[in-house]
């Protein structure tokens, strides 16, 4: 079984996107980071609803407040630019993208 396979098949939702903003704060219940990552100029390669946009938001543990950063082992970092091709669970409490890293691509131009 390929890898992109395996990466595919759980995915609710696959999208490119150009990150707009990250912004990183304070969650409550348990105390952790959060960031939202804004994405503009979305595209639908799997799974767009009748209310999606070219506008998509994603909530994600870690990132940095202050001199304070949290990080999960693994997971990519969004910055403001970037252009990302995402595959996405259905549905998960405490992280949206398949497999951490391996759901989360990074498109670069040559």
């Amino acid at each position: 079984m390929s890898s992109t396979h395996s990466t595919v098949t759980p995915a609710g939702q696959v999208i490119v996107g150009d990150v707009l903003e990250a912004r990183s704060y304070w969650a409550e219940d348990p105390r952790r980071i959060e960031s939202e990552i804004s994405f503009q100029n979305v595209r639908y390669l799997k799974g767009e609803l009748d209310s999606s946009s070219s506008t998509f938001m994603l909530r994600l543990p870690g990132g940095r407040v202050g001199d304070t950063r949290m990080q999960l082992c693994c997971a990519p970092e969004f910055e403001a630019g970037q252009r990302w091709l995402l595959f996405l669970l259905p549905s998960s409490p405490t992280y949206p993208i398949v497999g951490l890293f391996q759901g989360a691509l990074r498109i670069e131009h040559d």
